[in-house]
Parts: structure tokens; sequence; C-alpha cells
């Protein structure tokens, strides 16, 4: 049986009014001999996708209702400029232009950009009415930390742990919140900074103290999850953040009791030339990777691959368990090499090398049996071996990123300290091991990589391009970039916004005629959390993760309801043209209701939309998503006021037209309505604006049998309100209600059941269908399993149907007749659907029949008690559902 992933109905003039909000994180760090601009296309998404879906905020008018702004820094050097590398605003980030222009900032080559994290806010925990702070800024020993976090943590515990339990303050109080300049902590520093930065100097204290950036972030992290600190009843508790030293990202999920919103996951890819962390990068690409639930990822511009560690292990030997696992598993490596393996073609953090262990810590690590080539990459978290004071291998630096003035004597003795080199993190020979700088650093050219290949070479003649000119040079285009000379990938107004639920909108000019089934085949990765798009009378759904229904084609001038299961930004063909402005869109209108695009000019007022104060008499409404706009006796009204491209409309018509809209179009005019009126074969039904789809996946009759030439009606007190063709797999029913229309004055209201029938093309016969047919509801999707002719309809039979008494306080019965020898089940639920009783199953005779049940072990209460009959010769099934009350 197919069942939907979805079954619910939102009407058009209600509006959600869920307060959730959260703000979102975006971080990158530029690859070793790479650069950001060759990934240009892919990062600008990322960014425009912070920008839509950063903005969450109130359900009811996402994303225009933020405004706690955003902030961005970026790293071209170990010290951040304030003047050029940190770009904050308190305005909204979607409607913001110096938004765009931080982003062509960060992305232009002249900047040499490495590492930059941003974050966009709706108001958080700490203080509703304080710009976006993130990223925060923190310098220690000529560098700049920067840090950014999602989530709410108790700022009375956080105080509590840089206090020593509130018993020293003396750290705390030389480092004051520098974000808002709100003062000390004496004062209202303490009211005014929110729970973020807390938790930002908690991981910088534990820096200073232990001397190391990871070993003082996983121990800030290990004391965290480990200290019971109060957890906000609706917001949860999260950890989530993105960290750097200016060398390195560091990005960390924690979820508990958390709300539904997906901010809380944070994912994270590897690119050619960076790695990327996001809290929302689903709708540009869905093959990012989750970050696990209270793991902590390291980003290198030197590694290929991530590194991964558990904090909360990391004061346990564990750790040295783990390390030893992430040296295999970043480098692949097997047992050819092992001389001491099991043989099993597996190699196990156990048989790597020779190892010594004492009191559960590893000691010593001899790795010298291995080539040189065995090792491409090491874990930077390999210094943090527990006890590790004698290590032997061929290759001398299997401990990166770690001076040789960190290490113990006898790790740093066999690796040969002392050196002299580059000790700029920057350049392209860095040498970590070097204590001593010699002079002999060597940067990128302008135009080069460290290997000297040119960074970008349009033409492909071997000449570097000027790549500080590269950008978008249309002015249309939403990435916009003064600055450049070179075109290079512009991205325009495509973005449709979707909150969750229902949608009326409209599609973009380059959509048009797509086929909407190939179009998701070709975009696999493409995260689309829609549940239906709906037309006029036709529909496609998202059945069990497989596209079933009647609508094949995107047409530009028609309006859609799109069902998505969360807010969601869906970005489409990321490089078309944008449309012309003078260009003029001729549309057929039918008489009475059309379902269409707007394709005129942007809050266009809505009569001169409609052609004017005269023309506009042809019309007797228009409608969009909780707004209209009604002709009447005295003139128009409503507080539909302008028109807007993007939306879906509702325009309801006297006659039969060809209408326009755009600049420096032809008149509208009206056609002979009833000569072009067209009916299909038998069957006319106007098109309502409140609809609804019935999915029914099997019908029963036996005489004639169903053929794809026939059809299935619906009706309401003897009116046709829909009708389809008959489909042996699925039959997709649209049903029209009643509305503003004089069309539709006789259809169906919300509530009520339609009949249904069946139409033979054979014979012109109509046979009545019954089954469990839900009531109707405005763009609701029901899934009816079977619906079978009178003939084969057992409910008829099985007519009486009774519980008495009701309510009981012991025990009661069950009185019901049957027509025909049919099997019965019954079961009795609580109230939240909960199974608590079934009594046995038994094959029954024609006739009536009493099964008496009761509730004594259970407590007083609301319980539902359903009984199934199966009859197996009309191979059907009917359920009856009764309320029963008891009382002990």
């Amino acid at each position: 049986m197919i069942k939907l992933r979805f079954y619910f109905a939102i009407l058009i003039l209600i509006a959600s009014c869920s307060d959730l909000s959260g703000s979102r994180l975006w971080g990158i760090i530029k690859k070793s001999n790479s650069s950001l601009i060759l990934d240009y296309n892919i990062l600008y998404k990322q960014l425009l996708e912070l920008q839509l879906q950063g903005n969450s905020g109130n359900f009811s008018d996402w994303p225009y209702n933020s405004d706690d702004g955003w902030g961005f820094i970026k790293y071209n050097h170990l010290i951040l400029n304030s003047s050029s590398d940190i770009f904050k605003s308190s305005n909204v980030a979607i409607n913001d232009p110096n938004f765009i222009n931080a982003i062509n900032e960060i992305l232009n080559v002249n900047e040499n950009t490495r590492i930059s994290i941003g974050h966009v806010r709706n108001s958080t925990s700490g203080s509703f009415s304080i710009p976006n702070p993130h990223p925060f800024i923190f310098n220690l020993n000529n560098r700049s930390y920067a840090f950014a976090h999602n989530g709410t943590i108790d700022k009375i515990g956080l105080m509590s742990l840089l206090t020593e339990n509130n018993t020293d303050s003396s750290w705390i109080r030389q480092n004051p919140p520098n974000s808002h300049s709100c003062g000390y902590w004496e004062d209202e520093g303490f009211n005014c900074v929110v729970d973020s930065e807390l938790f930002f100097l908690w991981i910088m204290k534990n820096i200073i103290q232990i001397g190391d950036d990871l070993r003082g972030l996983l121990n800030a992290l290990s004391i965290l999850e480990n200290t019971n600190l109060e957890i906000s009843d609706y917001y949860g508790e999260q950890l989530n953040f993105i960290f750097s030293n200016g060398i390195e990202i560091f990005a960390y999920k924690s979820a508990s009791q958390l709300t539904e919103e997906s901010r809380h996951d944070l994912y994270y890819k590897s690119y050619d030339n960076h790695f990327s962390v996001m809290s929302s990068p689903l709708s540009i690409d869905n093959d990012y990777n989750k970050i696990r639930d209270k793991e902590l990822l390291i980003l290198s511009g030197n590694n290929q691959e991530e590194i991964r560690i558990i904090p909360n292990i990391y004061q346990y030997t564990l750790l040295d368990e783990q390390i030893l696992n992430d040296i295999i598993l970043l480098n692949n490596l097997d047992e050819v090499n092992c001389l001491t393996c099991n043989n099993n073609g597996l190699l196990e953090p156990q048989e790597l090398g020779i190892q010594v262990w004492e009191n559960n810590v590893l000691v010593s690590l001899d790795l010298s049996y291995y080539m040189n080539n065995d090792f491409f990459l090491l874990p930077s978290s390999v210094h943090l071996f527990n006890g590790l004071n004698s290590f032997q291998g061929s290759n001398i630096k299997i401990i990166p990123e770690i001076s040789c003035s960190e290490l113990p004597n006898p790790i740093s003795t066999q690796l040969q300290c002392d050196l002299y080199g580059c000790t700029d993190p920057l350049a392209c020979n860095y040498d970590s091991y070097a204590d001593t700088d010699d002079g002999t650093c060597i940067y990128e050219n302008f135009d080069q990589n460290c290997d000297n290949s040119c960074i970008i070479d349009l033409d492909e003649d071997n000449i570097c391009d000027e790549i500080s000119a590269l950008g978008c040079v249309d002015t249309q285009a939403i990435n916009f970039n003064p600055n450049a000379s070179i075109n290079l990938n512009c991205f325009y107004d495509n973005i449709l916004l979707l909150k969750r639920g229902n949608n009326l909108i409209s599609l973009p000019q380059n959509m048009n005629n797509i086929n909407i089934l190939e179009y998701l085949d070709q975009n696999p990765n493409i995260f689309f959390p829609i549940n239906f798009i709906l037309g006029e009378g036709v529909g496609i759904f998202n059945i069990n993760g497989t596209w079933s229904g009647n609508l094949d084609n995107f047409n530009i001038k028609k309006g859609y309801w799109f069902n998505s299961e969360m807010n969601f930004s869906w970005h489409m063909h990321d490089e078309n043209n944008p449309s012309d402005n003078n260009e003029c869109f001729e549309y057929h209108l039918s008489e009475g209701n059309n379902l269409i695009s707007y394709t005129g000019s942007q809050n266009n007022v809505v009569l001169d939309a409609l052609n004017g104060e005269q023309f506009s008499q042809n019309f007797n409404f228009i409608l969009g998503q909780s707004v209209g706009l009604f002709n009447t006796e005295q003139g128009w009204a409503g507080n539909l006021h302008s028109l807007q491209k993007r939306k879906g409309y509702w325009l309801n018509s006297n006659y039969q037209m060809n209408f326009f809209w755009g600049n420096e179009c032809d008149d509208s005019f009206i056609q002979d309505s009833y000569l072009n009126k067209k009916i299909d074969n038998f069957f006319n039904v106007n098109q309502s604006t409140s609809q609804s789809f019935y999915l029914i996946e099997k019908i029963e009759v036996s005489d004639p049998i169903p053929t794809l030439d026939d059809y299935i009606l619906a009706f309401y007190d003897n009116n046709l309100i829909g009708y389809s063709k008959y489909h042996e797999d699925l039959t997709i029913l649209p049903v029209m209600g009643k509305d503003y229309s004089s069309h539709t004055i006789n259809y169906i209201e919300t509530g009520i059941k339609p009949d249904f029938k069946f139409f033979s093309s054979k014979n012109n016969k109509i046979i009545n269908l019954e089954g469990n047919i839900p009531s109707y509801e405005n763009l609701k999707v029901s899934v009816i399993s079977n619906l079978r002719s009178e003939t084969n309809s057992l409910s008829k039979e099985f007519d009486t149907f009774e519980v008495l008494p009701n309510p009981f306080n012991s025990s009661s019965n069950i009185k019901f007749n049957l027509s025909q020898e049919s099997y019965v089940a019954v079961d009795i639920y609580n109230i939240n659907g909960k199974l608590m009783k079934s009594l046995p199953s038994r094959n029954l005779k024609q006739g009536s029949h009493i099964i008496n049940f009761d509730m004594i072990p259970y407590s007083s209460g609301v319980y539902f008690l359903v009984i199934k009959i199966v009859n197996e010769k009309y191979n059907t099934i009917e359920n009856r559902v009764q309320k029963i009350l008891f009382l002990k």
C-alpha cells in the first residue's frame, strides 16, 4: 500500500504563528596551493544561502523579519585588522547591500583570504535588543582568535565556571565584555553580553591556562559537557560553534533537548580548494556530511581530510586509541607492512606499529618498518598522546603543527629540533618544526599558487589572468561587483523562499517548460523538502520519496501551491539571464478562476496591473496568499494593494480573454466566451480557488471492468465538483470547493464528504463508489486505499455497531450485525494512540453478535475501540471506531 509522508491541510488565509528563531553559522578554510577564487561559484552559493536561510525568524513572515544583523571575519594575516577584516551590521542580511559587499571583499583575490567565519542572527538568549555581536574576537600572543556560536547556554553557569565557582573573578575582570561597549562586569556587562561571548571566554581561558590551542579547547569542552548547567525548556541547550586560531578551523556539534528546527545540525564538506562548514547547506548541495553529536572537527589547509576528535573522552586513555585509529583512517593503511597483525584484512589500532602501554597509556610507538610514503596525512592530535616519550619511524615529521619547544625531550631529540627555517604559517614553505626564522619564507605571487601555477587562466594561453578583475559585472545580478572587469558567474533573482507549509508562488523564466521529474532526476544533490505541488486541478505528490501525479511541466505563466516541510530557499539554475524588463507575456484566461503568475512591474498597484480602472471591471476578484482584492458594488476593496514577482494569484475573470502583463504590452482583449468554451468530454467543472486532492490507490468495480477510458467523478448535492481519468495504479482526483465566485456557489464546503462515482465510457453507466472517504478541506491531500462499487461494498452489510453500556465501570459489550461470514478483530487504544488491549480475533458467521470486554487493570479515562471486519470473499476491510469512557 502506498503511504504519503504527509497528511495535513493548511488554509489559504491562515498563516502559522510559530516563533522559533535561530542563528546560522558558516566557515571556510582554503586548502594549500589553492585559491578561493577557484571555488567562487560554490562559495557564492553558500553565502547566498547564509543570507537567505539565516534570517529564519518567525515562520509567518520569514525571511524578512530578522532585525539582529550579520557578521563576518576574514583572515589574511594572523592578526585581524578591525577596519578591513571584520564586517558587521545590525541590518537584516537579506535587505542589506553591504552583505554582498562583504562577500565580494572576502572573495577578492587581492585580500588573499585563507579563513573566513560568518554568522547571521535572529534574537537569541542573553539580550534580544543587541545587534549581532558575532563573530567574537580575542587577541593573544600576536594572533587573533575568532568564534561564532549557535545555541543557548546558561549564562550564570558559564560565569560560575569562569570564576571558579564564584571564588576567583580575577581572570574575568581582566577580560571585560567588549562586544557591545556595555562597561565592566560590575556595571551592565553581564546583562548586556550574550551567552556566546561567555562561552568563547571560557574556551580562551582554558587555552591560556594550558598553553595549547587544541588541548585548551578539548579541556574546555570536556568540562562543559560534564557540567550540569541549567537548560532552557524552550531552546534546550546547544554548544554548536565554529572557532579559528588563524591557522585552523575547529567546528563542534553538540545536541541535547533541542527544538525542532534543522538549524541545530552542523555540516561540513571537502571541496577541491577549500573546506566548508555550514548550518544550512541543504538547498545548494545535500552531499554535505553531518558532524556527529559531541564531535570536534579539525580542518587544516595542509590536510586534504578532516580530523575528528571526541572531546568528552579527552581526559581518558581512550584518546590514545582514537589517535591511532585516525592515523589508520587518514592514510588508508592496511596490513601489508604490519609485522604482528592477525591477517584479517583490516588494520586495527592495536596493530599499528610496535606499541608499549603503561597504565593504559601509550608511552612508546615504533613505526620504523613502515615505508616513508605510507604516511601522507597525520592528525594534529598525535601530540596529545597522554604519555608518549619514545617514537621511532622513518617519517620524522609525524607530529605536525607543533614546535619542538612544545614536545617532550625524548621526542624532540628524535625529531632533530633546533632547526632553522620559515616560521610564518602564511608562507608557502612554512616549517612548523623550525625554531628560528632564517629569512627563507616564500609567498604566493599575485596570480600564482605556491607551486607557480596560474590561479586563473580562462583562455588557457599559459598567461595568468588578472584575477583582481574577476567578478560579476552585470548590475542586475545579486552578486554585482563594481570592482570587477572580467565577468565570472553572475547570480540572479532566481531563488524561491518557501515557508514551512503552503506557499502560493510562481517560477522564474528559466524554469519554463521544464519537466519536473527530469529536473529532479538531473539534480540529485538538491535537497527538496516538498510534499506536493498543486496547480489548477493538477498536482504532483511526494509518495514515499517517489514523485507521482498529473503535473508534468512548469509554466512561468502559472501559479503553484508548494507545500514544504521546512523554511527553505530553493536555488534554481544559478546562471540564468534575467528576464527583459520590457518583455510582455500573454495569458489566455478562461471564464472564472485562473491560477497565474505575475510578470509585470514589481510592486505594481493592483488596478494598474489589471490595465486600469475601466478594464479591471472585467474581473471579480484577485487573491494571493492570505491577501485579496474584491470588486464590490462600492468599488474594489481588500488588503491586496500591489503585486509581486515570484508570487502566484487567483484571478477571476468574467470572460475568456487574452490578457497581457509586462511593460509596453499590447491591449488585453476579450474573446467570445461562448464560442471558445472548451468542454472535456461530457464533463465541465469550474476551477475554484479552493481545491482538494484525493489520491485513490485502488478502485473495485466488477461490471464493467475499469479501463483507462473511464472516469472517476466527485459530486456534492448532485453537482459535479471534480473528475479524473481512471488509472490502475493511482487515480488523482481534484475536487473543487466553494469560494468567492458565483460559478462555485453550489460546490462543497469544508467538513463535508463528497460522493464518488465511477463512469464507464463503454456504456455511459454511472456506478456509486463507497469507501473511507475523508471530508473536504482546502489544499488537503488525502489518500484513499480502496473504493468499491455498492455491489462489492461490505459497509451496508455491517450496518449496526454500538458499545453498551458507555460509560462503564468494569465491563461493556460490543453489539454488531454481519450479513456475511467475516473475520473480526478488536483493539483498544488510549488517547495518545498507544495500543492498550487486543481482544482475541475470531471468524464469525452471518448474523448478530455480542463481544464482552473489560478494562479492570487500566486507569479511568477516555479510550478508542476499533473493530475491524475483514471479508475475504470480496477482499474488503471495514473499520469502525467508537470512543468509550471507563470510570472505576
